[in-house]
């Protein structure tokens, strides 16, 4: 194995499918999710950019985006027995046991982030946008 930064030269380099399917899956949640974030930086500096409508669509385009991102990280232990990952870990490793090794921050921070997309996030945005108040008189 070699043990270099960016060692990744393709996506085809990508040790195992699994891997390759998560890699998509994650990349696809992340610009739906940058979607929303450059539609909101707009919002900014227009003021009729967010009305009920589009605050509602957004929170659907986060709300799958969390979903896919959710999919990713529930996909990449599936590429844990490749054998870059045996030789790093060990012959004890497989689908969802890695071994001798252990789980870094990044990977459980992506968690979380997935999981407030999908449940904060989602439901903030059903009370985006301005209500036209009814007057009377």
């Amino acid at each position: 194995m070699v043990e270099r930064c960016g060692r990744y030269a393709s996506f085809l380099s990508i040790p195992s499918l699994e891997w390759r399917i998560s890699t998509v899956v994650t990349g696809s949640g992340c610009g739906l999710l940058l979607l929303v974030a450059l539609t909101a930086l707009m919002a900014c500096c227009m003021s009729d950019v967010i009305s009920r409508t589009v605050g509602r669509a957004a929170g659907g385009i986060q709300f799958v985006g969390g979903l896919l991102i959710s999919s990713g990280c529930a996909l990449y232990p599936l590429g844990w027995n490749s054998d870059e990952v045996k030789q790093t870990c060990g012959n004890a490793s497989d689908q969802f046991n890695l071994g001798s090794c252990e789980l870094g921050w990044a990977f459980y921070c992506t968690c979380v982030g997935a999981a407030v997309t999908v449940l904060l996030c989602t439901w903030m945005s059903c009370f985006a946008g301005k209500k036209k108040k009814y007057y009377p008189y």
